[in-house]
This record gives structure tokens, sequence and C-alpha cells, in this order.
């Protein structure tokens, strides 16, 4: 988890190679030579220190202030290079530059200070002379550095009020009619229409005849008004279906019948006593009756309408055939 949110902050830093690259070079120079310089003079005093000794000159205080250069140079060397590995394995923060540069700061101020007291009461002031150009253009540096890296600070410091995403893939909310969908992925999808989609449906039946008698009429009326099928009116000759409540994205073609094309059927035997019908209307209302009782009486008690199969109507049409034509059926036979 630390390694993601050193990789976040590096990336919200975004440093500027122009600037670290001549600095760091610029920094490793100068720590390169002052290691140099007083890794010689130290080689000097310890090799001459025998005889200062005995002249009773020990210099105690070139001794230190060569080895202090030296080990500060060495720290700001390993600091400078932890800072390059950090930035080419992506995770120099803000707070990790700014701290390194302090320290590395701290040792150019200490090594600056002891190079003054040398040259002011010594008499090395070549040594002291080169120390303090070096010290100087390390501390010139190093400051800049430090400043680059505060300004920087300061602006991912403005990200603190926000909690830095270390893994996880953010998502959109798409609220499409009454359907709402998540994404975990960058692309949203949106949601499919056609749910709860009121559908008013008309049904026309396929009529060929012109003409309908009395009879046929009245069978149109009572097998539509069983099959809830609309207002039952014989002269428009069609099917409503009105209302529906379609569930799913496609609507279920039905196929629907009138209750003519349902009688057609029987029309080869109804054709025979057309003519005869219209002197027999006092028969047809009683007919007209009959069928009627006999639907109302397929209704439940509750009320409610039962569904009449196909085969039942077809059969209910039989028998009004047969009552219908068997009183010529007995005239004939006479």
């Amino acid at each position: 988890m630390g390694d993601l949110s050193d990789e976040a902050q590096h990336a919200y830093a975004r440093w500027r190679l122009a600037v670290l690259i001549p600095a760091w070079a610029a920094q490793m120079a100068l720590v390169l030579g002052l290691m140099g310089i007083f890794a010689y003079r130290m080689a000097e005093t310890c090799e001459h220190w025998k005889e200062m000794k005995r002249a009773g000159d020990v210099p105690h205080v070139e001794l230190v202030w060569e080895c202090t250069n030296v080990g500060f140079s060495l720290v700001a060397l390993v600091l400078t290079i932890v800072e390059i590995a950090k930035y080419a394995g992506d995770a120099l923060t803000p707070f990790l530059m700014l701290a390194m540069h302090v320290v590395k700061l701290t040792l150019a101020l200490a090594n600056l200070g002891l190079d003054v007291v040398v040259y002011l009461q010594r008499s090395e002031k070549e040594y002291s002379i080169v120390g303090l150009a070096i010290d100087c253009g390390l501390l010139a540096v190093t400051l800049a550095t430090l400043t680059y890296t505060v300004i920087t600070f300061r602006r991912v410091a403005k990200y603190d009020a926000y909690s830095l995403t270390d893994d996880v893939k953010g998502g959109n909310q798409f609220e499409l009619g009454n359907n709402v969908q998540v994404f975990a992925t960058g692309t949203p999808s949106r949601t499919p229409r056609g749910f709860g989609v009121a559908v008013d449906t008309s049904y026309q039946s396929q009529t060929t005849s012109l003409h309908q008698s009395p009879l046929k009429s009245d069978i149109d009326k009572a097998v539509g008004a069983e099959f809830g099928w609309g207002s039952g009116d014989p002269t428009t000759g069609q099917v409503e279906r009105t209302g529906s409540f379609v569930r799913s994205s496609q609507v279920p073609s039905h196929k629907a019948y009138s209750a003519y094309a349902v009688a057609r059927s029987g029309e080869r035997g109804l054709v025979a006593v057309e003519e005869g019908l219209d002197e027999e209307d006092g028969k047809d209302e009683e007919d007209d009756a009959t069928v009627r009782g006999s639907l109302d009486a397929r209704r439940e008690p509750s009320g409610h309408r039962r569904e009449v199969s196909e085969e039942d109507t077809r059969a209910l049409l039989r028998e009004h055939e047969w009552r219908s034509i068997a009183p010529f059926q007995d005239q004939s036979g006479h």
C-alpha cells in the first residue's frame, strides 16, 4: 500500500527533469570535488603527522576539518544517488525530496562553517579558499533545488483534503428512466429501454363477407361479449384489444380471430338455409336467447370471466347450427 501511495504522490508531483537533472549533476560534481580535495589533504596530514607531533604542532583542527568535509560529502553523495533511484522507480515523493535536501543543506552549511574557521585561524589558505569556493557553489545549488522542492511540496499538499486513490478504479453513474446502472470500468454502457412500456395494440379481423344475416350478427355479439373483444358491433368487423401492458422489450404477437372468422367453418351449412332465415325471425330471436343463455351459463358464479378455448366456441357453433338446421331437415324428410 505504501508503494502505491508513493507512486500516486510521484504522479501528482510532476517532477521536471529540466530542473532535476542539472541540479543532481551539479551536486554530484561539487561533492566529488570536495571529497577528492579533502581526501588528498587528509592523506598528507596523516603522512606528516609524526613530524608535526615532534615539533609540538599537532594539527587536530586540520584533521577534523578534512575528515568532516570527506564524511559530509560522502553522505550528500549517497542522498543524491537515492533521489535518482527513487525517481527511476516512480517513487520520489515531495516529502522525501524535501527531507533529503534539508539534510544536504545542513551538511553544506557545516562544511562552509569549518572552511571559514580554518581560513581565519590557520595558514593553509590555499585549501581553505578552494574549499570555500566549492562549499559556496554546493550551497547555492542545494538552495535552488530546495526551493523547487518546497514549491512542489506545497502544490501536492493541496490534495491532502482528498484521499489519494491507490488502486481504485472509479466509475460513473448514469440514470436512464427508472434504471440505474453503476460501472467499475471507464466506459459506461447505457441501459436498454423497452421495459415497462404500455402498448396499445389493435387487431383487425380479416373478413371477406360483405353481407351478414341477423343470426350471424347476433352470434358475433355473443361471442365477442364472451371473449371481451370490444363492443361487439357487427358493422365494424374488427376486434380491439387495448390496455395491454408489456413486461419485456419484445411484444409477443397474438393471433386474433373475430367471431365471424371463427364461425366461417360452419358457413357452408348456413348458406343453404340463408334464404329461409328471413321467414324465421322469431326463431332466430329464440336461438339468440339460447346462445346467450349457454354463454352466460359458462361464466363463473363470482362474476369473473374465464377463458373459453377455440374448441369450445366451435362446439357451441356446431350445436347452434344443428338446432337451426334440424327443422328444415325434418321438412325435407317429410
